[in-house]
């Protein structure tokens, strides 16, 4: 694993630790911060491949659109899309007045941490198990 990669894993797991801590408070005020968290975690690890395949791609806050670009290596992520374009928007989103919450009204986010830990095996790291 080349190094970027590393540093790219790094900080997907520093903000996927945040979005972990945040999230056993439920409070109201920490559900954009969970949001924002679990968005910059999954285009961190998507950027990590990317850059791991030497794929040239460029910043974007679209989870679907970084899917798509590793469509040729990473096939099977592309089941995803769904969820991710549920979520992307938390990337700009949460830095606006109005609090962001999913349809059944718990902190946005919350619905989709699961997605994170099914990595790949070329980006394999301790697993993560959640409650």
């Amino acid at each position: 694993m080349n190094q970027l990669t590393r540093e790219w894993i790094a900080k997907a797991e520093g903000n996927f630790a945040a979005a972990q801590t945040l999230f056993p408070s439920r409070r109201a005020n920490v559900a954009d911060g969970i949001a924002f968290h679990s968005q910059q975690s999954i285009e961190k690890y998507l950027s990590a491949r990317s850059h791991e395949a030497d794929l040239t791609v460029g910043r974007s806050h679209d989870l679907v659109e970084l899917v798509e670009q590793l469509q040729t290596i990473e096939p099977l992520w592309f089941s995803y899309c769904d969820a991710f374009a549920g979520i992307s928007d938390y990337a700009i989103r949460f830095r606006y007045p109005r609090p962001i919450r999913n349809p059944s009204g718990g902190p946005a986010g919350i619905q989709h941490r699961k997605i994170l830990p099914h990595r790949s095996p070329s980006l394999a790291g301790p697993q993560i198990n959640f409650p």
